[in-house]
């Protein structure tokens, strides 16, 4: 009882230093900086948090404070979910227990054919299916997702919200979790137990409309950060452009919607944007491919910084890039130490990248990306790990991009990338690319050693039924080739790999007598649940200035 009267009196301390109930502009930061304030949704948020301390023997669940009947017009390309209900209670609780959260809504908006189209008209083909337009639109309808928070076991109940549909059937992915929907008795809902915070994808009666999850633990506001955005709607002035410079922090709350991008002063150190809120891009069309124009509307973007850290935010309807971590400098040693953790994107648009992990001594951990472009791409860097990720990629892009176009950065070397559920790609030429497009006499040559691919599951690169399953996008797993790419390739391996299947061709492994290939493992490989034995169980078409070998065949 006392620990309880603690935790209250602290809220009411917080409530009372923050004007609640209105926006307050800003309030005056060392050196001059602002902090912009939201609050409309504070009491809620107090109600739900007080809630949770009161019950000591039960999990601390926080929703964010986003009211059921949110106005969303003002925010472009975001909506409340049409589709889903979601309530979530301790687990094993009584129904009484249980706590509505927020449910999310974005929708396939996005085809290549007509989307850079100047005549507007020509746009709205947008908003056809896939199989009326083609030219790179997944068959995917919707993708609505939900935040949440706890620190115990917790039941979360999926409700449809349409009278008219029922559950005929239900899988939770990823499938490794191995985590059981119960379907109730009158087929309206689908009720399962998270025992520790998951990113999963909830799929009803099929994969076109997928319900994510994002669960984290509890965080602790960052009520001095340098730019704090409190639960409501805000839109970053001007153009939408952030820059951030050294020391400087920002804390976008759990339901907060922050319209904008943030930009990474060349040079800066020690910067975090970190919480529980929203990033949207949905306010900038995707208008062209232009490198420079995609600089500009990044979500987060920097030629080069270092101890960066970017914590817990959900990246939705990105316009392009979505972390885009460059590095100019003339030694390539500008993008370093930098922290990666617990963010997610649901983002339809080409080029949406995932994440640029370029540079050295860099962590991305435990993320959620469904995307149309590359999850993951190195321009160069060392001593690097990505772990514990899931990934949902649309038409284009790959897995993972090895981009060797600049000379002034460290070759790949000690790169880690485990513990990675790729839950589905609706199409893709290869799911792990070394790529180089500049011109012939423009590309350096950059050795790539000492990477591993280790724990990743492969679940689903052919839909059954996808319209984009094409002899365009056979999903090979691998290609490399060095006469694109050129620079000798060295203790490459990959062991504990589970495709969902063997491919016709699993991609090629081309070397060059001044760039060869050596010293590729593939251990421990699984397709179909079905052990591979050796080197003619996975086809892989290779030359005379290559080498692999299949748990040591």
């Amino acid at each position: 009882m006392a620990a309880n009267m603690i935790d209250q009196i602290m809220l009411l301390k917080i409530s009372r230093h923050i004007e609640l109930d209105r926006l307050v502009p800003s309030r005056d930061k060392p050196g001059g900086r602002k902090v912009a304030y939201s609050f409309k949704w504070m009491p809620a948020f107090l109600f739900i948090f007080t809630l949770a301390c009161s019950t000591t023997a039960r999990a601390e669940i926080r929703l964010p404070p986003i009211k059921q009947d949110i106005d969303l017009s003002s925010v472009n390309r975001l909506y409340k979910s049409a589709a889903y209900r979601i309530d979530i209670k301790p687990a094993g609780s009584t129904d009484d227990h249980f706590q509505q959260a927020f449910v999310f809504e974005t929708r396939n908006d996005w085809v290549v054919r007509d989307y850079f189209n100047p005549d507007p008209a020509r746009r709205q083909d947008v908003k056809r299916p896939a199989d009326e337009v083609g030219h790179g639109k997944s068959d995917l309808r919707t993708a609505s997702f939900s935040n949440m928070s706890f620190d115990e076991p917790v039941d979360v109940r999926v409700t449809l919200l349409d009278p008219g549909q029922h559950v005929d059937q239900v899988q939770i992915r990823p499938l490794r979790f191995a985590i059981p929907g119960r379907i109730s008795p009158d087929r309206r809902s689908v009720t399962f137990t998270l025992d520790q915070p998951r990113k999963v994808s909830v799929e009803i009666n099929g994969r076109l409309d997928p319900l994510f999850i994002f669960a984290d633990t509890p965080d602790v506001p960052d009520l001095d950060a340098t730019y704090y955005y409190g639960p409501g709607v805000h839109r970053i002035p001007g153009d939408g452009t952030l820059v951030l410079k050294s020391n400087e922090r920002v804390y976008i709350a759990a339901g907060a919607i922050v319209e904008g991008r943030f930009r990474l002063q060349t040079g800066s150190s020690h910067i975090t944007i970190h919480g529980r809120g929203l990033l949207s891009g949905g306010a900038w069309p995707d208008l062209q491919t232009d490198s420079a124009w995609q600089v500009k509307h990044a979500a987060i973007y920097t030629t080069g910084s270092d101890h960066f850290l970017l914590d817990g935010l959900t990246f939705v309807q990105s316009t392009t890039w979505q972390v885009a971590m460059e590095d100019y400098s003339p030694r390539g040693d500008a993008t370093h130490d930098n922290v990666y953790r617990d963010f997610n994107t649901v983002s339809w648009n080409g080029c949406t990248d995932g994440i640029w992990i370029t540079g050295n001594d860099n962590q991305v951990q435990n993320v959620f990306i469904f995307n149309n472009d590359d999850a993951f791409v190195s321009k160069g860097g060392h001593n690097t790990t990505v772990s514990d990720a899931v990934f949902w990629g649309g038409t284009w892009g790959r897995f993972f991009l090895f981009f060797n176009t600049q000379g002034n950065t460290p070759p790949v070397e000690n790169l880690t990338v485990e513990n990675v559920d790729i839950i589905g790609k609706e199409a893709a030429p290869a799911m792990i690319l070394f790529q180089n497009w500049a011109p012939t006499d423009k590309r350096p040559v950059k050795p790539t050693k000492s990477v591993t691919f280790r724990n990743i599951v492969v679940e689903e690169r052919r839909r059954p039924g996808n319209s984009n399953n094409s002899p365009s996008n056979p999903a090979h797993f691998i290609e490399l080739d060095t006469n694109v790419v050129p620079g000798a390739v060295s203790g490459l391996t990959f062991e504990n790999i589970a495709l969902d299947q063997v491919m016709p061709s699993e991609g090629e492994l081309l070397g060059t007598p001044t760039s060869p290939i050596a010293d590729v493992k593939f251990i421990n490989i699984t397709a179909g649940r079905r052990t591979l034995q050796g080197a003619s169980d996975l086809p892989i078409t290779v030359n005379t200035n290559a080498h692999y070998s299949v748990n040591g065949d």
